[in-house]
């Protein structure tokens, strides 16, 4: 599973050469510059904008879907997400995940938007 971090910090992967320059590094939109400009992101060879933020793409698979309301339904019950998941899981904006952003995601899903 794909992690969604909005302001990258400095990071050691200790990848090989190889790996680094075959790993896609997927971004939030806008953000691209600050991966390249920050130790570790910056050795990743292929960075990707994602559209948007990845809102509602709760298991980063680059689809928003069932599986996503499934992880998010778990999330809510389970008592709330990290900082990390904030961004991708808050689709009201609300500041919260709640049974607000469950349903929110499930009419995304159902409407086929």
């Amino acid at each position: 599973m794909r992690s969604h971090i909005i302001e990258p910090t400095t990071s050691i992967f200790g990848l090989t050469d190889s790996q680094y320059a075959t790993v896609p590094l997927y971004v939030p939109k806008g953000r691209i510059d600050a991966y390249r400009d920050t130790l570790g992101w910056a050795d990743f060879f292929n960075i990707i904008e994602m559209d948007g933020e990845g809102k509602g793409d709760i298991n980063g698979d680059e689809s928003v879907d069932g599986g996503d309301v499934s992880i998010l339904l778990e999330m809510v019950l389970a008592g709330g997400v990290s900082d990390e998941q904030m961004p991708v899981a808050d689709i009201n904006a609300d500041g919260s995940v709640d049974g607000g952003d469950v349903s929110i995601l499930l009419e995304i899903v159902l409407s086929g938007e």
